[in-house]
């Protein structure tokens, strides 16, 4: 009798274990047929996600667009892409994102991108979601650098000591950033503070502390960087007595 009890014990729990091992694998497939559909619904999306190509980057330039004329935004943050490393390279999304988050509204991030293969695959290749942020946000405005221009002048200092880059400043009042430093959100001063000033770098020891070092983020007027290459190339009131960057030291104490 305590056998029979025993085996009958038994028969239940395994129609109990049955019936449970049913039930659940009945939920799985309805959960699967759901989120088929759902799928479904998205795959358009992923689609248009995948049609995506590194080519398309070029779409996004801006050069000759409405965006590239000045004082569409009340300000510019910009840096220069060139042929860096991809050690440094692997920084560009996460520098560029620092900044678009502190600036103000109405200010936009403008890429200046250098004619070689390096460079480009700094974007199309290294950092997808720098891309995806160039192809998708009107406030991140990429900007070619000539290759001609590109072919005379390989470095910053003489980039940022040329006139077409200062022309083609899409705002009056710019920041230069780069991958040597960030911008601290919590910072009491905010951008506008600088707008009235035509040079502002960070803090150094030299020359007395004046002038500010502008190696990696400074604040610049566009205007007077323009009428500063205007007085060394042609001197005062067109004297031809001006002295053009030579290259020879650095292009923040130039200014």
């Amino acid at each position: 009798m305590k056998q029979a009890c025993t085996f009958a014990l038994l028969a239940i729990i395994l129609l109990q274990w049955l019936l449970l091992a049913y039930v659940l694998t009945q939920q799985h497939l309805k959960d699967e047929l759901s989120l088929l559909n759902d799928r479904k619904d998205f795959a358009p999306l992923v689609e248009k996600a995948n049609s995506i190509k590194p080519s398309s980057l070029e779409l996004k330039q801006q050069h000759d667009d409405d965006n590239d004329k000045p004082n569409k935004f009340d300000g510019v943050a910009a840096t220069l892409i060139l042929k860096s490393p991809k050690w440094f390279q692997r920084r560009l999304t996460v520098m560029v994102q620092n900044v678009l988050n502190s600036i103000p509204p109405t200010w936009a991030v403008q890429i200046f991108l250098a004619d070689h293969a390096q460079a480009k695959d700094g974007i199309n290749v290294v950092n997808r979601g720098l891309q995806r942020l160039i192809n998708s946000n009107p406030r991140v405005i990429l900007t070619n650098i000539p290759t001609e221009l590109w072919s005379k002048k390989q470095r910053p200092k003489l980039l940022l000591t040329d006139s077409w880059i200062w022309e083609h400043m899409i705002a009056d009042n710019v920041f230069l950033f780069s991958g040597n430093g960030a911008v601290c959100a919590n910072s009491h001063s905010v951008m506008e503070d600088f707008t009235s000033l035509d040079y502002v770098g960070i803090p150094w020891w030299r020359y007395d502390r004046v002038g500010g070092d502008g190696s990696t983020h400074s604040f610049r007027n566009r205007l007077a960087i323009l009428d500063a290459l205007r007085y060394t190339t042609e001197g005062i009131s067109g004297s031809n007595n001006g002295k053009p960057y030579d290259g020879n030291e650095r292009e923040d104490i130039f200014y």
